[in-house]
């Protein structure tokens, strides 16, 4: 009877043990899946750099187009300009030409030149501005001292003293770089004694000095 009652304590006994026990891999999972949750709740999702990129790119060019819209270019489509047009000209007067018109088309449109007119002694290839007084000279017309409102010459002669370059370029034989040499040697070597010095110049030699020799003086 004795033996009896011990072997139905040691079979109570591993039954209790048996009961208590948990499975471990019970337990791993138990505590992956408690890890996930506050790695998932805690954790906020990073943009990548790329897209940080893309999205500072975008805002300038938004805030590039609101200063494009803000700020138009200027546009000079459609603008005129008056010019006066008179001297030897057909009609002289005042006339309507669109903006970046040249000088030739001013002429045009006042009937064109008369036959003793000093074409020579005005740029025609010139830009008009709005407001211009563009005066075509006769043939021996002192146009160069009447535009400038300076006395440089006497009888429609140019004083190389004094002359600037668009002065110089009246003269028969003396394109821009000829006149600018003209001036850079009177610079250097001072004002001219006579007409004949001007010969002393680069590229001026008797041939040319012979053409404009009645329309030049010194003073």
């Amino acid at each position: 009877m004795r033996q009896l009652l011990i072997v139905c304590s040691v079979i109570l006994l591993l039954g209790t043990f048996s009961g208590c026990r948990t499975d471990p891999q019970d337990i791993l999972l138990g505590t992956e899946e408690s890890v996930t949750e506050e790695v998932s709740g805690e954790i906020p999702v990073l943009k990548s750099e790329s897209e940080n990129v893309k999205q500072e790119e975008s805002e300038e060019n938004a805030s590039s187009e609101i200063k494009d819209s803000e700020y138009p270019e200027a546009d000079d489509t459609g603008k005129t300009v008056f010019v006066y047009v008179c001297g030897a000209v057909c009609q002289p007067g005042v006339y309507e030409l669109s903006a970046q018109s040249r000088a030739y088309e001013a002429v045009a449109m006042a009937g064109g030149l008369l036959e003793n007119a000093w074409s020579d002694a005005v740029n025609l290839a010139e830009v008009l501005t709005d407001g211009q007084k563009l005066h075509i000279p006769y043939i021996g017309e002192d146009a160069v001292a009447e535009a400038s409102g300076q006395t440089t010459a006497t009888d429609a002669t140019v004083n190389i003293n004094t002359a600037t370059v668009d002065m110089l370029m009246t003269l028969k034989g003396i394109g821009q770089t000829r006149a600018e040499d003209i001036i850079a040697y009177r610079e250097k070597h001072g004002s001219f004694q006579n007409k004949e010095d001007i010969m002393n110049v680069d590229g001026i030699k008797q041939g040319t000095y012979d053409k404009i020799k009645d329309n030049i003086s010194v003073q």
